[in-house]
């Protein structure tokens, strides 16, 4: 006995071949195509103040990658480690609307000024999704809202990223 097929299966018989020929036809044109990797500085984005980072372009509208940060103020230190996969649902051959999302580990650790006190450390686990856009040439430009979460809530962040594309 032969099952029947349902409307679901049906819609993924046809999309799945012209999702398929689509990506074909611009893995030919996009700059992620052509230069798949990309070194940047970030600014205000998902690892704070500034992080540095790298990706890679697995196919046109697929990218993954990591970011990482440092920074001390005043006895504290942290370290944030992003790593995301970037979806471009549109885009041209050089730019294109960005969807980023992945999880971050935060590392937060404290000097001691009071005698007997070692300080104290913690680390947590959170996540960030943005969207945005992407311009990728030699030169590499990208402008995000982003949302981090975690145990104590949600922030909001708006930042820029620039760098070079290989």
């Amino acid at each position: 006995m032969r099952a029947p097929v349902t409307p679901v299966a049906l819609s993924l018989c046809v999309a799945l071949p012209s999702l398929a020929a689509g990506a074909e036809v611009a893995q030919g044109v996009t700059g992620r195509a052509r230069r798949p990797h990309a070194l940047y500085v970030e600014l205000m984005g998902k690892g704070g103040l500034y992080s540095v980072g790298y990706d890679y372009a697995l196919l046109p509208w697929l990218a993954a990658g990591s970011s990482l940060s440092y920074l001390q103020i005043d006895g504290q230190h942290i370290v944030t480690l992003s790593p995301y996969v970037n979806l471009y649902p549109v885009g041209g051959a050089v730019d294109a609307l960005l969807l980023q999302l992945g999880p971050q580990l935060v590392h937060l650790s404290l000097e001691s000024e009071v005698e007997g006190w070692a300080g104290a450390k913690a680390t947590g686990l959170g996540g960030q999704v943005s969207l945005g856009y992407e311009y990728r040439r030699r030169f590499l430009l990208r402008a995000v809202a982003t949302l981090t979460f975690g145990q104590h809530g949600v922030a909001p962040w708006v930042g820029v990223s620039l760098g070079w594309s290989l």
